[in-house]
């Protein structure tokens, strides 16, 4: 048996060849938690995710963290929105003092990209119900484009909003039933 201990880039490069030598019954990783830290009231691990990502072969080889393709679609959301944000956590979630509890997410999505400009691809969203810290300013600009908010009442049914071109959209079922859910979440 053979415990290597990583961390980082180069600790993610080293267990990812041992990986590719050893059987897997013969390789334990132990992965780095000193650099750990929460962001927008989630754990971060970035050590443990760069060695599972380099494991998974998703890791980003420009940067050498991170995943390939990554979208940053949590983080454009945040910055459309401009607020700041808590996750709600679930019902029951285990509370200990250490190793903070990771908030499962309330769902993950995963949807199939098909464009010319791509290869095919899966996109995978996990979405978190998040309550804002401090007041909201609900006429205030986004900087990405147009919004409204809406109520449960109005979620409960389908209904249509306009693009950026005026078109009427209709606004999906699984955003409707995800905003419905949020909604009795921060209620709960």
């Amino acid at each position: 048996m053979i415990v290597a201990l990583a961390g980082g880039v180069g600790g993610a490069k080293l267990a990812a060849g041992l990986a590719r030598v050893l059987p897997p019954e013969d390789l334990v990783i132990a992965v780095n938690t000193g650099d750990d830290f929460e962001h927008l009231g989630l754990h971060v691990a970035p050590d443990l995710d760069t060695v599972m990502y380099t494991l998974a072969g998703i890791a980003n080889t420009e940067t050498g963290w991170g995943r390939a393709n990554e979208t940053w679609s949590f983080m454009e959301a945040l910055e459309e929105f401009g607020q700041d944000v808590r996750v709600i956590p679930p019902p029951g979630l285990l509370v200990c003092e250490g190793p903070k509890v990771l908030p499962p997410p309330a769902v993950i999505l995963v949807e199939d990209i098909v464009r010319a400009d791509q290869p095919f691809h899966q996109h995978i969203d996990h979405v978190y119900y998040t309550r804002p810290v401090g007041p909201v300013a609900f006429e205030a600009p986004i900087p990405h484009g147009a919004h409204r908010w809406a109520t449960a009442a109005e979620l409960a049914g389908a209904f249509s909003l306009p693009a950026p071109d005026g078109t009427l959209v209709a606004v999906a079922e699984d955003v409707r039933l995800l905003g419905i859910r949020a909604i009795q979440a921060d209620q709960e």
